[in-house]
């Protein structure tokens, strides 16, 4: 009886560990190094369409009127990436996207984005995750980021952005935010236009606007200094900091 429940247990450690080798798989690496530049004549085009994945993301507006894309891939021995950029009607848009899934020995593939744009084109990014650095464009930037930093300087048009986690600086802007953040350090400083920010966590500064300033937010500290008026729906928890305030105020604790 003893010898036929030791087999038995041998049979089942065996079959367990066949299992565990299975499900494991291999894991790749992704060590490959690639460069790539697209070019695409915007001269008849309104707006930039941006689906990005893992990866810096620089954008400069210019005066030109070709969108051109350099891109620093790192990839595995498949080159498992897509790159394009293509016009779509009165749109163009750039896909930047590597295959991430499985297991991974070492880094994961990503791609490094820098595009230059002509200055007058509109911004629609759905990027991933990674630095994005956005400067010198006189139309709507919106953006929608899982994670990562964000800075955004010289704009002229409205700001509309949706975003994970990660540190945000917006300097220079000459139009209307809207900022939607889920947790991260917030700076804005020397904007004209309103500016409207619901917050998670993480502090809050802005600094020289001439419009009305609105916050909800969930915890952290928060630094208005020179602001047209302020309105504070929730601070949460965190200290609360206010001066040059030239209009009406509306504090809510």
């Amino acid at each position: 009886m003893k010898t036929v429940k030791l087999i038995t247990l041998l049979a089942l450690t065996t079959a367990i560990s066949a299992c565990v080798f299975h499900v494991g798989g291999k894991g790749k690496t992704a060590n490959v190094k690639l460069t790539e530049t697209l070019q695409l004549d915007a001269s008849v085009l309104s707006e930039l369409v941006i689906d990005a994945g893992a990866g810096s993301l620089t954008i400069i507006g210019s005066d030109t009127t070709t969108i051109t894309v350099e891109a620093n891939i790192t990839t595995d021995e498949n080159k498992s990436y897509v790159l394009t950029l293509e016009k779509m009607g009165n749109k163009a848009k750039l896909i930047a996207s590597q295959d991430s899934f499985g297991n991974w020995y070492g880094s994961s593939p990503y791609t490094d984005l820098t595009v230059t744009v002509p200055q007058n084109l509109a911004l629609d990014i759905d990027d991933g995750s990674g630095d994005i650095r956005i400067s010198r464009v006189n139309n709507s930037v919106s953006v929608d980021d899982g994670s990562g930093s964000m800075t955004i300087s010289n704009i002229n048009g409205a700001l509309n952005i949706e975003d994970g986690s990660g540190s945000i600086s917006l300097n220079d802007i000459n139009g209307n935010i809207n900022l939607d953040d889920g947790s991260g350090e917030v700076t804005i400083e020397n904007t004209n236009g309103d500016i409207n920010i619901e917050d998670g966590s993480g502090e809050v500064t802005v600094l020289n606007t001439s419009g009305k300033v609105s916050i909800d937010d969930g915890s952290g500290d928060i630094t208005i200094k020179g602001a047209g008026g302020l309105k504070i729906i929730e601070a949460g928890s965190g200290g609360l900091k206010v001066s040059s305030i030239t209009g009406e105020m509306d504090i809510d604790f």
